[in-house]
């Protein structure tokens, strides 16, 4: 799921970006509200970026015999628990 959210976020920058009618883009040449779009829409695909990496560096480990899924934590806490930065990272 995380790698087709990544997917469709990097195919629309990319979108934007040959669709731009300055160069170099720029996301200012937007309004507010796609802006903001923007913005949250790049700390998603971070997000999912840094998850995937996490994984695949978990799954190759395990896989390999080297360390125990008990040794591998969630990176992140819940959503739900992330009203401060202490409970979002564990």
């Amino acid at each position: 799921m995380l790698s087709v959210l990544w997917d469709v976020l990097h195919l629309w920058y990319k979108h934007l970006q040959a669709t731009s009618v300055t160069v170099p883009w720029t996301v200012y040449q937007y309004p507010l509200y796609l802006q903001i779009l923007l913005g949250v829409s790049n700390q998603a695909r971070i997000y999912c970026e840094i998850v995937s990496m996490h994984s695949l560096a978990a799954g190759i480990t395990v896989g390999l015999g080297l360390y125990k899924p008990a040794e591998w934590p969630p990176l992140v806490g819940s959503f739900k628990d992330a009203y401060t930065c202490a409970n979002f990272w564990g």
